[in-house]
């Protein structure tokens, strides 16, 4: 358990001192334009829709998915990936917005 919120944690830390970053860079007049985002298997010990919340509460508007992972607590036997039904992927695409 203490490993898996360090893990988290250090997560977090990464993701605030990138956002500092660019935040710095943009006031400085860089022209350059970077989209900050996270994978969803940061928080691989959640569903995908838990993470997709999670990296809205960090004001990130990207995220990247990755295979296998539970779609919702509601349907934990739907996995992301290249299978999800049409209906599914609207679900998801829904979600994103």
């Amino acid at each position: 358990m203490f490993k898996e919120r360090n893990f988290v944690l250090n997560g977090l830390v990464t993701v605030f001192c990138l956002c500092c970053i660019f935040q710095s860079n943009t006031q400085a007049g860089d022209s350059e334009t970077w989209k900050l985002g996270t994978q969803a298997y940061t928080f691989n010990r959640f569903t995908f829709y838990e993470a997709v919340d999670k990296t809205k509460s960090l004001g990130l508007h990207y995220i990247e998915a990755y295979p296998g992972q539970a779609l919702s607590r509601e349907k934990p036997d739907i996995k992301f990936d290249h299978n999800l039904s049409s209906g599914q992927k609207q679900e998801v695409l829904q979600k994103l917005r």
